[in-house]
Formats: structure tokens, C-alpha cells, sequence
């Protein structure tokens, strides 16, 4: 019996040598912080977790909400810095800041590419101003000139951008008006307000509701001075990147499934954040879907190059972080999602089922030897 035995364990052994090559071990916890769990502006990430694509790479995913912002403090600092968390998915105002720090953080996915903001106005000022729905975005601005516009006070730069870059003015061209953190549920309410600027959660509630009519979609790169930024990122700490490397591999790889399905199958990724919301109407979600697809990117790789580019994203009520004199190389894993599209996501899965296969082959060569051998014994 010692020989079948030693066979046994060998054969279980390279089992689970076969299902550990080359991916994160299965059920792998990765504790992942979020500025806000309502904002769909992270769509990848959310397509990632609802769909399913970080559980088939191995990886489960323990969310934490960051806590309300503090007088002094940001919300997310010293989260990555002390280790409580292994990751975070980060605007630019906290990465950017975070790398001017020499934070111990690296940035592994890229989740959003364009600006996530979006001008969007009442039907019947569409209707009365004659707003051309085919017109270029100057032409569609132009034809509001007059309305009263209000903003969220960190939507105030990208808006003057935006409007800059198709030759308007907010001050002359508009009637500009402020929308207080209590008034975006509603930015309509205020009968007075007839074009609102807006981010999720409000974006898509205002779409879905039909209180909103889409002018300016920036996700979309309509006006491409405003486009083509490294917006929304993963970041993971240094000592994750380096000593659980195939789990970073591994989870890089998931969002690059979500990307592709965003692009390829939107009601899937659809069916995702039904899962991720299910207390959300799903015509939110299905806006959401429309207006952030052209933003997300069709690949989670990473530049040191498209750092620097961001800093316009961050609002002027906030300090931009002084990156001078940085080097930026450091603090950009582009090898991971390298590694990440690269890899066949397929293999993990491949290895184990030849792995648990060749297992069930040896137990029942041995089942059938001993088998023989009692009925020899018997006659």
C-alpha cells in the first residue's frame, strides 16, 4: 500500500503546484478603498466587481468607502500609507497630490480616460434656443448664450475650459449661477436654472429622469483639448506591487475584461451595475453605461507621460500638487498591465482543470490496480 500511497500525494501534490503557477491563489483578498460609492464615473471598476471579472481572476475584492472629508484632511489620506489598505481607485486631485508627496503608491490600471463632466439642459430650452442636436459642440454652445447655467464650485475650471476652448466667455455668454452640494440631487428644481453642468450620481439621474437633455458629453472627447487624460486610475502600494505581484497581475487583468465588455456588450456591463446598485433604478445605470463608455479606455495601460496632463482635471478650489523636479517613472507600473494583457486569462483555469483531470486519473488508476488485486486474492 506505501507505493499507492506515495503516488497519491504525489499526484495531489503536483495538483495544487499546477492550479498556484502563474496566478493569484484563488479567493486572494485585495482590500480596495473608493472616494464614493455612488459615482459611476469609476465604471470599469464597478463592471469589474459586479460582473464577476476579479472573482474568475482569483481575486475578492473587499471594499471600503472612504469616510467624509475632514477640515485638514483629505479623505483617503494615509489609507495606502499605512498599509490598512492594498489599493484605492483615485482622481487625479488625490493621486497627483499623493506622487507630489513621494507617496509609496504605484499607478496600475487606468480606468477613465476623459473628463467625466457633461453639460446638460432642460427639453424646452432645447427646443426654444434651437439647440442643433447634429451641430459641432461650438454651435450647440452658442445657441445657449443668455441661459442661466449653473455649476457645481468643483466643476467651476473644467466648465471655463470647456467654454474657453469653443470661444465663449461663462461670465459674458451666460448667466452663471452656483449649485450647492444639497441642490445637484435636484439641479432643476430651481425653475431659473436652464442649463446645469453636472457629474455622477446627478449626471445620469438627470438623463434617465428626462429632466436633462445631453449638450456636451467631455467623456465623449468632444472637444479634444479636453480629452485623452489619465482621469480615474488603480493604485496599489509599492510593497503589494512587489511582494503579491500575480494578484495586482491578476486584478489588472479583470478590469481589462470590464473594459473590453463597456465596449463590446453594454448591456452585460449594464446587468454588472445592476448587481453592484441593486437599489438603483436601471435606466440610471443604462445612462451611465451611454454617457461614460466613450471615456473608458479600451486597455487599463498606464504612461508615466499622461500624469503631468492630468493636473487641468483638478478643480482651482484645490491645490495643484507641484510635480517638478519629480520623477514620475517611478510611481507608474506600466509592466503590470503589460503583464496583465500578455497573460492568457484563460490558463489559471485551464491548469486547474488539467490539474484536478490528471488527479482523478491517478486515484482511479489506483482504485483500479487494488480492485485486480482483490479479486486475484479472492480466486
Amino acid at each position: 500500500m506505501a507505493p499507492f500511497r506515495a503516488l497519491l500525494t504525489l499526484s495531489l501534490a503536483f495538483t495544487l503546484l499546477l492550479a498556484s503557477t502563474g496566478a493569484a491563489r484563488a479567493g486572494e483578498k485585495l482590500k480596495v478603498i473608493v472616494p464614493d460609492k455612488e459615482s459611476l464615473q469609476y465604471l470599469a471598476f464597478w463592471v469589474a466587481r459586479g460582473g464577476g471579472s476579479f472573482e474568475r481572476e482569483g481575486i475578492d475584492v473587499e471594499l471600503v468607502v472612504a469616510p467624509p472629508p475632514q477640515r485638514g484632511k483629505a479623505p483617503l489620506d494615509g489609507f495606502l500609507e499605512s498599509g490598512e489598505v492594498d489599493a484605492a481607485v483615485l482622481p487625479p486631485a488625490t493621486y497627483l497630490r499623493m506622487i507630489a508627496g513621494k507617496a509609496p503608491i504605484v499607478v496600475v490600471a487606468n480606468l477613465f480616460r476623459n473628463d467625466p463632466y457633461a453639460l446638460v439642459a432642460r427639453p424646452g430650452v432645447i427646443a426654444s434656443h434651437k439647440v442643433p442636436e447634429a451641430g459641432t459642440p461650438r454651435e450647440r454652445l452658442a445657441a445657449l448664450q443668455g441661459t442661466t447655467l449653473a455649476y457645481p464650485p468643483a466643476g467651476y475650471g473644467r466648465l471655463k475650459a470647456l467654454l474657453v476652448s469653443q470661444q465663449l466667455d461663462i461670465d459674458k455668454d451666460f448667466k452663471p449661477t452656483v449649485l450647492l452640494a444639497r441642490d445637484l440631487t435636484a439641479p432643476f428644481k430651481e425653475k431659473s436654472v436652464e442649463v446645469a453642468y453636472l457629474l455622477s450620481p446627478h449626471l445620469e439621474k438627470a438623463i434617465a429622469s428626462g429632466e436633462g437633455v445631453l449638450v456636451v458629453n467631455q467623456a465623449k472627447s468632444e472637444v479634444p483639448e479636453l480629452g485623452n487624460r489619465q482621469t480615474n486610475v488603480l493604485v496599489v502600494t509599492r510593497r503589494v506591487a512587489t511582494e503579491r505581484r500575480a494578484a495586482v497581475v491578476a486584478a489588472v487583468r479583470a478590469i481589462a475584461e470590464a473594459e473590453k465588455r463597456i465596449h463590446a456588450a453594454q448591456a452585460e456591463a449594464v446587468d454588472a451595475l445592476v448587481k453592484e446598485f441593486p437599489t438603483r433604478e436601471r435606466a440610471e445605470l443604462e445612462a451611465a453605461v451611454r454617457l461614460y463608455e466613450p471615456g473608458v479606455p479600451e486597455t487599463p495601460e498606464v504612461r508615466a507621460a499622461d500624469l503631468a496632463p492630468a493636473l487641468a482635471l483638478i478643480p482651482e478650489s484645490v491645490p495643484k500638487p507641484e510635480l517638478a523636479g519629480v520623477d514620475l517613472a517611478p510611481f507608474v507600473a506600466s509592466d503590470i498591465a503589460v503583464a496583465a494583457s500578455s497573460a492568457d486569462p484563460g490558463r489559471p483555469y485551464r491548469l486547474i482543470g488539467f490539474a484536478f483531470a490528471l488527479a482523478a486519473i491517478v486515484i482511479s488508476s489506483i482504485l483500479a490496480v487494488r480492485r485486480r488485486r482483490r479479486r486475484s486474492a479472492a480466486t
